[in-house]
């Protein structure tokens, strides 16, 4: 049968029509991308997925990642082709009834067409031209009821930027144009970053990186600051709009002031890793306004590339005989932390109620334990 409106309001029978909306939305994403994996776009596009979106669906466990993201953000790992990247990134699909056309522009969208959603949706895209410095992952999605009701396969592999990059992309934006989603990204990607120290290098090198990118020009006085106050205590919660933060359940205002809060507050503990990791060069990056130190970062760029890729190789032939879902287990286990903050972790959710994210037995349940270091064991 496949997906359809009723399908989706049976499965979220008390959900507005305006949040099963926010469903269908969800879903269309997930075929449009399983869809570009089938078609070999990733590949021939040099593409790489990354990303809030890309952390919804690939990094952070969905019982506990709540924010909705519908933009599709994209590395170029290879020289951008206007002609080509409009073709690859449109689609017809039969199988799963899909027509995709890329619009290439300052602004590019991509127009989604999918059966269960009456008016196609305009999906904004960017494309950096900018190859990752760590291997990508690749990652298939992580599971969720409504895939059930695909009547197409979700398993396909997507090139991923793994979780620690994303991480230091998202602070070094963060100290340049604080915003409430990469906060939350942030909080959310804590347990799930495997090395604090390659996580710092690149957040300098980023930040580095944006300071003398002529098309963003310098925002602060430096590349990275090295007080942990300039890095992670800077904005106010009134600088931090809560409308911009939707969730795939029902949320007041009340509670995203609250979670906006909380989060500001665990910050410094979670990523303070960042000051206390820094050595003698990165410290010589990040005050470096004049470019002297490029080459030593080109450098430092491979030395992290190499590493990162015999990490990956290593991890791969470990795991070559299990099926999917224990591989998404194996790469993601280290998701199930204890739960610190959550917008939705309240003691006044019934554990019948629809709405209710955890198990009943949640908060007896064991779950796998990590390194504690750094606050590695908050998240959310």
């Amino acid at each position: 049968m496949g997906l359809t409106p009723r399908v989706i309001a049976g499965l979220h029978p008390r959900l507005s029509a305006q949040r099963l909306g926010d469903v269908a939305r969800d879903a269309a994403l997930d075929l449009y991308l399983m869809a570009l994996a089938e078609n070999d776009a990733f590949a021939r596009g040099g593409l790489v997925f990354k990303g809030g979106t890309a952390v919804r669906k690939f990094h952070c466990d969905p019982q506990r990642y709540r924010r909705i993201s519908y933009d599709l953000d994209f590395a170029l790992t290879a020289a951008p082709d206007r002609d080509r990247l409009t073709r690859i990134m449109s689609i017809r699909d039969r199988g799963r009834g899909l027509n995709s056309t890329l619009a290439l522009g300052r602004h590019s969208r991509v127009r989604i067409d999918v059966p269960f959603i009456a008016e196609p949706l305009s999906v904004a895209c960017d494309f950096a031209p900018s190859v990752p410095i760590q291997q990508p992952v690749t990652a298939r999605l992580l599971p969720r009821p409504i895939h059930d009701h695909y009547r197409s396969d979700v398993t396909c592999a997507v090139p991923v930027m793994t979780p620690d990059e994303v991480a230091s992309e998202k602070l070094a934006r963060w100290q340049r144009r604080p915003t409430v989603r990469d906060l939350y990204d942030l909080t959310s990607l804590r347990p799930v970053i495997e090395d604090p120290a390659a996580v710092c290098e690149m957040y300098v090198i980023k930040s580095h990186q944006d300071f003398h990118n002529p098309t963003k020009g310098p925002s602060t006085a430096s590349p990275a600051p090295v007080e942990l106050e300039g890095l992670i205590d800077g904005p106010d919660i009134g600088d931090l709009n809560p409308n911009e933060l939707q969730f795939d359940v029902p949320t007041t205002r009340h509670d995203k002031q609250q979670l906006i809060s909380d989060m500001l507050t665990a910050l410094p503990e979670r990523y303070g890793f960042c000051i206390e990791l820094m050595n003698a060069d990165m410290n010589r990056w990040a005050s470096d306004t004049t470019g002297a130190y490029t080459h030593q970062i080109q450098n430092a760029i491979a030395a992290l590339r190499q590493a990162s890729t015999t990490h990956h190789q290593h991890h791969t032939h470990n795991r070559d005989d299990r099926d999917h879902r224990d591989d998404d287990r194996d790469i993601h286990d280290h998701r199930d932390d204890d739960l610190d903050i959550h917008p939705f972790d309240r003691d006044d959710i019934e554990h019948d109620d629809p709405y209710a994210i955890y198990p009943p037995d949640y908060h007896t349940s064991r779950w796998p334990r990590r390194d504690t270091r750094y606050g590695g064991g908050i998240g959310l």
